[in-house]
């Protein structure tokens, strides 16, 4: 017997909760949204998502007057040696390379560039889950799959995610679970 096609997925323990979660009805879309968030903090924490914000952070400060946005796009290629093997962070370069062309302060285009780095990731993990599940199950429904995976990615809040690595702290942050606090509260309707 099977646990869920869940467990099989080629993805990190959060992602695996997250598809489960996802698939299963008992849980409510606000649980659904927490592993989703879970995930990309996981997810930017394991890829060194904090580090790069911080080094591409120490560029803008050390290239405060300069006039030629080259030199800046430069300085960001070169950060991708560093961080090549960690998808997040070269997500988050990419970004910020667009961004710096775009926004009109520096900490707009670092806050613009994690905020579409966790979008695409999203839409990512979420394709993979699909996948995934077309792959090793029978009763694969696509169209309720879709729908829970779209309402998980309208709902969750991305400029918040993106704000939590953008915190003093330095790190993604935790998301608190969400968790029965007494025995009275049953199930939600």
């Amino acid at each position: 017997m099977s646990d869920g096609p869940h467990k099989s997925l080629p993805m990190r323990a959060a992602w695996k909760q997250f598809a489960e979660r996802l698939c299963n009805e008992a849980f409510s879309e606000e649980e659904v949204l927490s592993a989703l968030a879970s995930a990309l903090i996981n997810d930017g924490n394991a890829d060194k998502l904090p580090n790069t914000i911080e080094s591409i952070s120490d560029i803008l400060a050390s290239n405060e007057g300069a006039l030629f946005k080259d030199d800046l796009a430069q300085s960001i290629d070169d950060e991708r040696v560093k961080y090549a093997g960690h998808p997040m962070a070269m997500l988050f370069l990419d970004h910020a390379k667009h961004e710096f062309t775009q926004a009109q302060s520096n900490s707009d285009a670092i806050e613009n560039a994690v905020e579409a780095s966790l979008r695409e990731r999203a839409i990512r993990g979420n394709r993979q889950v699909e996948e995934h599940y077309a792959r090793e199950t029978s009763n694969y429904d696509p169209v309720h799959l879709r729908s829970r995976l779209e309402s998980s990615y309208s709902r969750t809040d991305f400029h918040e995610l993106s704000r939590n690595f953008l915190s003093p702290a330095g790190d993604g942050g935790t998301r608190p679970t969400l968790k029965s606090d007494g025995i009275d509260d049953g199930v939600l309707l």
